[in-house]
């Protein structure tokens, strides 16, 4: 079994290369989803959105993002020397923001279908 760091390590490498293929995703479908290769209008955008496999890959990107985010913050204190139990109480308070604002994502889009 790993140790923590090492599975914290594992688990940051593997978010952050799902991340650069969702965030490539995200650019394409929805960035630049708009008339000749152009920005897309708000229309446009909210009817991507209406497409249910974009959605749940939407709110996985926000989800992988909250989590990259969360545990890099903890491995960056923890490493700076910061106690360990406090950097693990800072990092669940942004997960908790963060997961706040994926639950009101989750239900925007959901109520936009």
């Amino acid at each position: 079994m790993l140790g923590d760091a090492r599975r914290s390590w594992l688990a940051q490498a593997l978010t952050g290369a799902a991340l650069l293929v969702l965030g490539a995703w995200h650019m394409l479908r929805v960035h630049l989803a708009g008339e000749a290769g152009g920005l897309p209008s708000y229309r446009q955008a909210v009817g991507v959105f209406k497409n249910p496999e974009t959605a749940v890959l939407a709110v996985l990107f926000t989800v992988l993002v909250a989590f990259h985010a969360a545990n890099g913050l903890e491995n960056v204190l923890v490493e700076s020397g910061v106690d360990e139990e406090r950097a693990e109480r800072l990092a669940r308070l942004l997960w908790a923001a963060i997961s706040a604002y994926v639950a009101a994502l989750a239900a925007y889009i959901y109520l936009l279908l």
